[in-house]
């Protein structure tokens, strides 16, 4: 396998395995991180309430 091959391998292999443990209940086990979670999901539905129109 040529030089550069092997290079590429050593660098993505062990990043794509880092980048999916990251997003697993394991994290803090495995890679010491905090879990990473998808945007907006700490964020709860609000209710939407009506804007008063004009100045009151």
């Amino acid at each position: 396998m040529p030089l550069p091959a092997v290079v590429a391998v050593a660098f993505l292999l062990p990043l794509a395995a880092g980048l999916l443990v990251a997003r697993t209940p394991l994290a803090p086990a495995l890679a010491g991180i905090p879990r990473i979670r998808p945007r907006g999901a700490d964020r709860v539905p609000r209710p939407a309430v009506p804007v008063p129109a004009g100045d009151g």
